[in-house]
């Protein structure tokens, strides 16, 4: 019996009960150290590259929104002789209006937002070329002192031209969020006509490149280089502004000499 009981005061613990022996677990410092380092690392290459990723698929929706946008235009024109929708019309309506309603959505399908826009207000973040899609207006009828009715001689196809902007993606009212005029040299967006060699030389540097009176004007895509247009020919591409030129708000002059028709 006493060598029995020996035994069994010799035994290690859990012997006799199916358990393992205890052994020490966890990390020590140093892996730890090592484990958050790698974690570190590994998200430092990735989260530019997801921010990338991110970026370009924004960029993908917005072209996808223009296109949207031109199809529309260009329906429009075809069910009007050949005429673009005004800027705005004395019923409160506008040209994104029209071009909802060719593609019998509202509003609020997005369509006129860009899916980049660095201020997220408002519901129209695509501006239009303010001579080719012009404001309705009352039209004085000889004698001078009568007065007609509301009428506005617009853009016509025939007036388009390859290069030349119809509708951009670039700047935002910091107040609403909604689009403001592209802020270029405002005497080429006036003096509008096909020049012949002047319309290759570069337009000038926006006036108040970071902010000017109706907000701040923002390109937002590829890394805030780039904005999105749609063309006269209905293509949508992307262009920085230093490659944009005068021909790009310049059109194919047809004989109009004046904004509003009599």
């Amino acid at each position: 019996m006493t060598g029995i009981k020996n035994i069994v005061t010799a035994a290690p613990h859990g012997a006799f009960s199916g358990m393992p022996p205890r052994t020490a677990s966890g990390f020590t410092l140093i892996e730890l150290l090592v484990v958050t380092s790698i974690i570190a690392v590994l998200a430092a290459l990735l989260l530019p590259a997801i921010g990338s990723v991110r970026g370009a698929a924004k960029n993908v929706n917005c072209l996808s929104h223009l296109r949207q946008i031109g199809s529309a235009i260009a329906a429009y024109t075809t069910d009007n002789e050949g005429q673009l929708p005004c800027g705005t019309y004395i019923d409160g309506s506008n040209w994104g209006t029209k071009v909802l309603e060719q593609l019998d959505v509202d509003i609020s399908s997005g369509l006129l937002r860009c899916p980049s826009a660095p201020i997220r207000k408002g519901d129209r973040h695509y501006g239009a070329h303010f001579n080719l899609f012009a404001m309705e207006g009352r039209i004085p009828v000889p004698p001078a002192t009568s007065i007609g009715g509301w009428r506005a001689k617009v853009g016509t196809v025939r007036e388009l031209r390859t290069e030349l902007v119809l509708i951009f993606d670039v700047c935002q009212n910091t107040t609403s969020g909604n689009s403001k005029v592209l802020p270029t040299e405002i005497g080429i967006m006036w003096n509008w006509y096909s020049n012949g060699a002047d319309d290759k030389l570069p337009i000038a540097t926006p006036m108040n490149l970071d902010q000017d009176t109706w907000g701040f004007d923002r390109y937002r895509h590829n890394g805030n280089r780039s904005a999105n247009f749609l063309w006269g020919d209905m293509r949508v591409a992307g262009r920085t502004f230093t490659e944009m030129i005068k021909a790009n708000f310049r059109c194919a002059k047809n004989g109009r000499k004046q904004q509003w028709e009599p």
